[in-house]
């Protein structure tokens, strides 16, 4: 029997072969890639359902139900390359935007059917959730997943929510596509995302999208206790979104060679004292 080393070596050597076949161009089907890489059908399946959570892997529509690459890829490849001042640039709007407000500020980017933490700071507030980096979570329950969603085709966000099996996180939380379509509806209406306790029983977060060149980048936004966020509140959280977005959008990619990154250009993003 071989030990677990063996076994993770060769369940990684089948998940690069399965890649490598579908990178061809061709969509395959089960049958196909079942013969050609010699894998068990069992163990294929998972690999493939596990590859398709994470959009590695997508089933095209022709021919019926084929296998190939999916867009998680491309981001994979593109992850490498991102300049360091963009990468420096939302480092800091999330700083700005968790200072601003004393909130837990985060920026989160697609995966597959998930959203994955990149960055995030923390609060000074008493009351504060702590969000591990690298967290993947699902994207209908929270604020940054669903604008995310938003920013898809209808295509995609019917065939996500076909595939997606909703869970009661807690008592608010979505649990049918017809009303995680009118909330999508809503967020393409006025640009940016609610979760009112959907994922976290007395938290609520709002969020945006940050794009470079019409490519959604990801999301940014923030995160405060329910009974912090009163209408005076919330309206400030919106305008200093709207700004984040605006700052980053103005934002130059560039600068001469040796120069520091230090700041945005001059758009208010400080929150006025509170009486």
């Amino acid at each position: 029997m071989p030990n677990s080393r063996s076994f993770n070596v060769k369940s990684a050597a089948r998940v690069l072969d399965l890649l490598e076949a579908l990178a061809s161009g061709r969509p395959q089907s089960f049958a196909e890639l079942s013969d050609r890489l010699a894998i068990p059908k069992s163990s294929l399946f998972h690999l493939l359902n596990t590859l398709a959570a994470r959009g590695y892997v997508e089933q095209a529509r022709e021919p019926h139900r084929a296998y190939q690459l999916g867009p998680s890829v491309a981001d994979l490849s593109q992850l490498g390359a991102r300049p360091d001042r963009m990468s420096d640039g939302i480092r800091l709007l999330v700083r700005e935007l968790s200072t601003a407000l004393d909130a837990v500020a985060a920026y989160y980017e697609l995966r597959g059917d998930y959203s994955e933490l990149v960055v995030a700071r923390s609060s000074q507030h008493a009351r504060q959730i702590e969000i591990p980096l690298s967290r993947l979570a699902p994207l209908y329950p929270t604020s940054w997943g669903k604008v995310l969603l938003a920013h898809g085709s209808d295509a995609e966000i019917d065939a996500y929510i076909a595939r997606t099996a909703f869970k009661p996180f807690t008592p608010r939380t979505i649990v049918s596509g017809e009303a995680l379509w009118r909330e999508i509806e809503a967020i393409r209406r006025e640009g940016y995302a609610i979760s009112n306790g959907e994922y976290a029983t007395g938290w609520t977060g709002r969020a945006v999208c940050l794009s470079e060149g019409g490519r959604v980048l990801g999301a940014i936004g923030v995160v405060v206790s329910t009974e912090r966020c009163d209408e005076a509140y919330e309206r400030e959280m919106l305008r200093l979104l709207a700004a984040t977005v605006t700052s980053f959008g103005a934002w130059p990619r560039t600068m001469p060679a040796g120069e520091e990154v230090t700041d945005f250009p001059k758009i208010s993003l400080r929150a006025p004292k509170r009486s």
